[in-house]
């Protein structure tokens, strides 16, 4: 961003002990946010459990909450929040261009560490009769296209096996895409989302896996799943995925992802091209 935006973020960082620490180990970020929005405000904490983790650094007092419950209190004043993890590797400039997408929620699906799928998942189709398909929360048909079935309540299991997790394939030569869920290692949410979806925003859900056994989701899949069911869609931004660094015994890319899989030299050229053209792209949209 050339000037100054009018925008107001408040960035969370859950896993790093206090502001200080987030401060002084982040600091080309976090003077980024201070120079090019009118406001910034930092946050951190642990916890004993992800949920408490992630309550505790948006201002959940659990003694005391309130009906209508509100991040922080109103605390702060602020437009989006900037949520990422401690092992996430990326620059200033992504989360510019996420803001810039002017969703509810986007986030970045960054590789995971065995290389098995990128931190998202979207629906895989399942016909059901006359066009239909089954829906990912509730296993009830509904029309396609429908966000969530109408007979969701927020309290039925969700089909984990309808969902599949992210591949390369789903994201190269796009901009952005619809998924159900986006992991919570880099993600931009807009502060209505918290006006939509009443407090507790990260409390596990039970899921139905494929072996039928009810377990808890994770508290990015469950988040993810209360959004769509008060119609708020999550967007996963191809190219910031392909790009961001997932640090683990080293800094883990998309690139990292696909040479694994390479099985001739003539991957490797695909490879080279793929991300030389995403480069590319992002200095066009810097200029």
């Amino acid at each position: 961003m050339s000037e100054r935006s009018p925008l107001k973020l408040v960035v969370v960082k859950p896993d790093a002990v206090e502001t200080r620490f987030f401060r002084s180990s982040d600091r080309q970020f976090g003077e980024h946010v201070r120079g090019a929005y009118r406001g910034a405000y930092f946050t951190a904490g642990a916890g004993a459990s992800q949920v408490a983790m992630r309550d505790r650094c948006f201002g959940v007092d659990t003694t005391n909450i309130p009906v209508g419950f509100q991040p922080w209190y109103d605390k702060y004043e602020w437009d989006y929040v900037v949520m990422y993890d401690t092992d996430m590797v990326f620059d200033p400039w992504m989360i510019d261009r996420m803001i810039k997408a002017d969703v509810d929620i986007i986030g970045a699906a960054a590789v995971k560490e065995d290389f098995s799928s990128l931190a998202g998942g979207i629906q895989e189709p399942i016909e059901g009769p006359e066009g239909y398909i089954d829906c990912p929360i509730c296993k009830s048909t509904g029309k396609v296209g429908k966000k969530v079935c109408l007979q969701c309540n927020g309290e039925k299991k969700i089909r984990m096996d309808r969902i599949r997790p992210l591949q390369p394939k789903d994201i190269e030569g796009k901009d952005r895409i619809k998924a159900l869920y986006c992991g919570f290692g880099l993600m931009v949410i807009k502060r209505d989302v918290f006006r939509k979806i009443p407090y507790p925003w990260f409390n596990h859900i039970d899921v139905q896996g494929q072996s039928g056994v009810a377990r808890n989701a994770g508290v990015d899949i469950s988040f993810c799943m209360r959004a769509h069911q008060h119609g708020i869609d999550i967007w996963i931004d191809c190219v910031v995925s392909s790009l961001i660094g997932h640090e683990k015994h080293r800094v883990l890319r998309l690139e990292d992802m696909l040479w694994h899989r390479l099985k001739s030299m003539a991957d490797k050229d695909k490879i080279h091209k793929y991300l030389e053209e995403i480069i590319d792209r992002v200095e066009k949209e810097k200029a």
